[in-house]
């Protein structure tokens, strides 16, 4: 699809959720299960309403790396921290996007402000596990991975990091 058919084909929905309400934009429930390319329609939607929406745009951000289109993943979570300087999911979601370029410190500089922001956060310390493996600093990836483990508060919390790091080997930037 090009680019201007994409943008018409957005144009086209929003106004159908406009006239439908923007809580029937997500009729179906959690879009997260969709495939990356209808996140980014049905997210683009809700944008075109509100642009203000952080949330919205860090998924929008999310949905974009999911598709491995990393230059838009960046300017969406680079939108968020022009107005919020302190958002965690776009500074993991920018960290996330410079892994999966290869640019291991700068990953890692956003991953630290991110655990400034929450250094509860159970996923960040995942994150910055893979990218000290990737850096080959095995100690620090062991020590992060360790951090991660102890912050789980059972089960679920176990899963989820499972689930991220098979996540993040399934989008190529994967453990080493």
């Amino acid at each position: 699809m090009t680019m201007k058919c994409f943008e018409a084909a957005v144009c086209i929905l929003a106004c159908i959720a406009m006239c439908i309400g923007p809580s029937q934009v997500f009729a179906h429930g959690d879009i997260s299960k969709f495939p990356p390319s209808v996140q980014i329609l049905q997210y683009n939607m809700v944008l075109f309403m509100n642009p203000d929406d952080l949330e919205t745009r860090n998924k929008l951000g999310m949905a974009y790396w999911l598709a491995g289109q990393m230059e838009e993943a960046q300017k969406q979570f680079e939108k968020v921290l022009k107005k919020d300087s302190r958002n965690f999911n776009a500074l993991d979601g920018l960290g996330l996007v410079f892994m999966k370029k290869n640019a291991l410190e700068k990953a890692m500089q956003y991953f630290n402000i991110a655990e400034k922001v929450n250094s509860s956060d159970i996923l960040v310390h995942v994150h910055k596990a893979v990218v000290f493996e990737k850096m080959g600093r095995k100690v620090d990836a062991e020590q992060e991975f360790s951090r991660a483990e102890t912050l789980a508060q059972g089960p679920a919390d176990k899963q989820k990091i499972k689930d991220e790091i098979k996540m993040l080997t399934k989008s190529g930037a994967e453990r080493s």
